[in-house]
C-alpha cells in the first residue's frame, strides 16, 4: 500500500509539473500575441488558412453524410454567414501564428525537417498513433516552430 501511495503521489506531482509547464508555455505565447500588432494579413497565408478551415467543415459535414451547404443550413447559417465565419477563423488563426513567425524571423530561429519529424513522433506517442497520421505537415511545422520560440524565450529570460 505504501508503494502504491508513493507512486500515486509521484504521478500526481509529475502531472502538476507538466500542467504548470504547459501553462507557462501558453502564457509566453499569449504575451507574445498581446504585445504584437497585426497590420495586415498576407494573402497567401490567409487563403491557405481559409481553405484549411473550409476543408475542416467539408470533412465534418461528410462525417454526417451531408454536403457543406446542407451542414451549413443545418447549423442555421446562410452562405454569407458561413463565409464570414471562415474569414474570422482564418484571421484568428493568423493572429495567433503571425507573432510566432515574426519572433522566429527576428531571432533567426530555424527548424529542420528532423525537428518536425521529432515533433510528429512526440505527438504520436502522446496520442497513441503513428507520427505520419497525427497531423498534416503544415500544423506540425507550426507546432515545432512554436515550441522552438517558447524554448528560445525561456533561454533568453534565464540569462
Amino acid at each position: 500500500n505504501k508503494l502504491f501511495e508513493g507512486l500515486r503521489e509521484l504521478a500526481k506531482k509529475e502531472a502538476e509539473e507538466k500542467l504548470q509547464t504547459k501553462a507557462a508555455d501558453e502564457y509566453i505565447i499569449i504575451l507574445l500575441e498581446k504585445n504584437s500588432e497585426i497590420k495586415s494579413y498576407p494573402e497567401k497565408e490567409y487563403t491557405e488558412l481559409y481553405e484549411v478551415h473550409k476543408n475542416y467543415y467539408k470533412q465534418l459535414a461528410s462525417g454526417y453524410g451531408l454536403s457543406v451547404d446542407e451542414y451549413r443550413e443545418q447549423e442555421g447559417m446562410n452562405a454569407a454567414e458561413f463565409e464570414d465565419m471562415l474569414d474570422k477563423k482564418a484571421k484568428e488563426t493568423m493572429k495567433s501564428e503571425m507573432p510566432i513567425y515574426a519572433y522566429a524571423r527576428a531571432e533567426k530561429i530555424k527548424i529542420t525537417q528532423a525537428d518536425i519529424d521529432k515533433t510528429a513522433e512526440e505527438i504520436a506517442k502522446q496520442n497513441g498513433g503513428e507520427a505520419a497520421t497525427v497531423f498534416e505537415q503544415t500544423p506540425l511545422r507550426d507546432i515545432t516552430l512554436k515550441n522552438a520560440v517558447i524554448k528560445h524565450i525561456k533561454e533568453e529570460s534565464s540569462k
